[in-house]
């Protein structure tokens, strides 16, 4: 039931009407309809891993209060042990466990020895590095002391299967979204007006920025070693823009949606392409999953590495970024993403530090426009690896630009009147890049300037609407 699809607009309408009709009967009636709606938009996909979903749910939420009520610190520890273990055997097993054996296999026949191994069948239920990740949030912030177990079973339940966020994210932290679940909430004209405008937002950038871009993208992959050396660079440069356009719309219909019944999500886009560096690009990137790695990871290795000075930190950046492009996929073509990154982090922070920049040098300047520049190739470069299928075709993809090809009739694929689309997004981002989103409107324009730039939208939306493109990130 993808966001854009017609039974979850159907769905919805459904669920928000039914969900503020019973609002007047309290917080615990809406999550119950919540939790319903929860199960039902994920059994959609596949009824076979709901079973999963509520039993993954049910454990942790009984690891919680085992966590909390140990009496020593031994205990807390070993119950923690096993919600890690449950939660991350869990994931590597339906995620991982081909890789590891495909791996093997070539690892044997590298070496001239053939085995009878081969992978298995297993289907990956879909969201589950997300609410994962959203689960074991939970327990590490009961081991810290940073909140306590819930007693509302129905509420935590909902918490861990909240639909908006339960395929594509944003991660959600159990400090600010289970503790808006045991609150009552009442309807906000103002945050449902702000919601519908982020959830507009998002369509236009998912349906006629990255979806427009995809078929270009895609036609260059699969043809990279006939295509000319023109459109290979053009692929390369404009992935990354269909990807921030497919990720962001998703994660901005997710909080829109959210608001529409009173909750207040985590911000998961800052507008990264005006990021002046690599660190402040993972500032403004999937935020929610950045924020954390960052404090259930990336902290506790510097702090265990900090004996070893230099060596140390560069240890735990590069442990921090495999981990996190392995966790976007079992492919090399992931870890090598990864370890890029690690490697851009790492030049960034062995230079001298950078002096606070004053206020103009924040602004557009010549200097800020080349440097956001740089930031992107480089950016682009990291998600070639990131979109091939394989290290070998990035590679090949790679030597093929070096060829000195003729200007082939290929870039007859780029005569796509809906890519103008690309220089507004980023026009009306700019503008709006101190908001939480790019259709805040806090300095009020006049009523037909604002609807003019709805209707405008509305229109993008429906006539560069073509075949209806999966969400990139419903497959990590």
């Amino acid at each position: 039931m993808l966001f854009t699809s017609l039974p979850f607009i159907v769905f919805i309408v459904l669920v928000l009407a039914l969900y503020w009709a019973v609002a007047t009967k309290g917080y615990k009636v809406q999550n119950l309809l919540l939790l319903l709606a929860n199960y039902v938009f994920y059994a959609w996909w596949d009824w076979r891993f709901l079973l999963l979903l509520i039993v993954y749910g049910l454990v942790i939420y009984r690891i919680g209060h085992k966590i909390y009520t140990a009496q020593n610190e031994h205990s807390k520890r070993r119950w923690l042990a096993v919600g890690l273990i449950a939660g991350i055997g869990t994931l590597c097993y339906f995620k991982y466990t081909n890789f590891f054996i495909a791996s093997f296999i070539q690892l044997l026949s590298s070496v001239g020895v053939h085995s009878s191994l081969h992978t298995l069948n297993i289907i990956m239920p879909l969201g589950i590095s997300f609410f994962t990740f959203q689960v074991l949030g939970y327990v590490l912030d009961i081991k810290n002391g940073k909140v306590k177990p819930t007693t509302d079973v129905v509420a935590f339940l909902s918490f861990a299967s909240f639909f908006p966020t339960l395929l594509s994210g944003p991660i959600e932290r159990a400090d600010n979204l289970l503790i808006q679940l045991q609150k009552d909430r009442t309807f906000n004209s103002g945050a449902t007006k702000d919601g519908l405008r982020q959830i507009l937002w998002g369509l236009f950038k998912k349906v006629v920025v990255a979806d427009n871009i995809a078929r270009i993208v895609d036609a260059i992959f699969s043809n990279y070693h006939t295509a000319s050396s023109w459109s290979l660079v053009a692929g390369i440069l404009i992935y990354p823009v269909q990807l921030y356009a497919d990720f962001s719309g998703y994660s901005d219909m997710a909080i829109g949606i959210a608001r529409l019944m009173g909750f207040d999500l985590v911000r998961n886009f800052a507008y990264p392409f005006f990021a002046r560096n690599i660190p402040e690009y993972w500032r403004r990137w999937h935020m929610s999953l950045t924020s954390w790695i960052t404090e259930y990871l990336y902290t506790p290795l510097t702090i265990s590495f900090r004996y070893w000075g230099v060596w140390g930190m560069l240890l735990a950046i590069t442990i921090t970024y495999t981990i996190i492009g392995f966790w976007h996929g079992a492919n090399w073509t992931f870890i090598v993403f990864g370890l890029i990154h690690s490697l851009y982090f790492s030049i960034f922070m062995l230079q001298k530090k950078p002096k606070k920049k004053s206020q103009q040098e924040r602004d557009l300047s010549p200097r800020q426009v080349g440097l956001m520049l740089r930031t992107y190739l480089m950016v682009a470069f990291a998600e070639l690896f990131f979109r091939a299928d394989s290290v070998q075709q990035a590679w090949g993809y790679m030597s093929r630009i070096g060829r000195a090809d003729a200007l082939h009739n290929d870039l007859a694929i780029f005569a796509n009147y809906s890519l103008l689309a690309i220089p507004c997004m980023l026009a009306i981002e700019w503008r709006g890049r101190h908001h939480q989103h790019a259709l805040v409107m806090h300095d009020k324009p006049a009523m037909p300037v604002r609807w003019a730039i709805y209707t405008i939208l509305i229109l993008f939306i429906f006539f560069c609407a073509g075949d209806q493109q999966k969400f990139i990130y419903l497959q990590f």
